[in-house]
């Protein structure tokens, strides 16, 4: 069972439902209270990471300066 208690704001004014693992409290994924189709999975809490692949960046303004953003990538710089 997944647990949801933390509530994130976003620069936009929307606010994210944080879904933990009730086990270790790690963030598992986000929903949208704007819009309840949008679920934001964090890869990280996969087992298998092969059967996801990116198909895009956001918040590209705060990305770490290590990172590089494959060419042509979709990309935002904030909330989409």
């Amino acid at each position: 069972m997944v647990r949801s208690e933390d509530l994130v704001p976003t620069d936009s004014g929307s606010v994210l439902d944080c879904h933990l693992c009730p086990d270790c409290g790690a963030c598992l994924f986000h929903t949208s209270r704007r819009d309840p189709f949008v679920v934001s999975v964090k890869a990280g809490s996969l087992d298998d990471k092969s059967v996801i692949s990116p198909i895009g960046h956001i918040w590209t303004d705060r990305a770490h300066p290590w990172f590089t953003i494959p060419e042509g990538s979709l990309t935002t710089a904030r909330d989409p």
